[in-house]
């Protein structure tokens, strides 16, 4: 078993055309087809994820973060699918997507 490393927020375009240098799993925002969700567990080097993390075009959902209400792309990507709605947690969004994302280990 897997566990995350790193959860990032990027459109469906940038990840395929420039994925991460990583073994990582994604998944379609299901109400915003454009995006993706993104589960890193294993960078090949810390030089690619330093590359990752620093595009303009990627956003990282750090741990630290997860008290603070749900990142705005959260809501509108899994809002009606998901019921995460604005105000809500980071975390418990996330809780609600992991509930049919089974290899989503946070």
């Amino acid at each position: 078993m897997y566990h995350t490393t790193g959860l990032y927020i990027v459109a469906r375009a940038v990840l395929d055309a420039t994925p991460p240098d990583a073994g990582y799993s994604a998944l379609h925002l299901p109400d915003d087809d454009a995006m993706c969700l993104v589960s890193v567990f294993c960078w090949n080097s810390i030089t690619a994820q330093h590359a990752w993390e620093e595009r303009a075009d990627v956003i990282h959902l750090v741990p630290e973060d997860h008290g603070k209400p749900a990142h705005a792309t959260l809501v509108t990507g899994f809002g009606k699918s998901h019921g995460v709605t604005a105000g809500m947690s980071q975390r418990r969004a996330l809780r609600n997507i992991r509930a049919t994302w089974p290899g989503l280990h946070i």
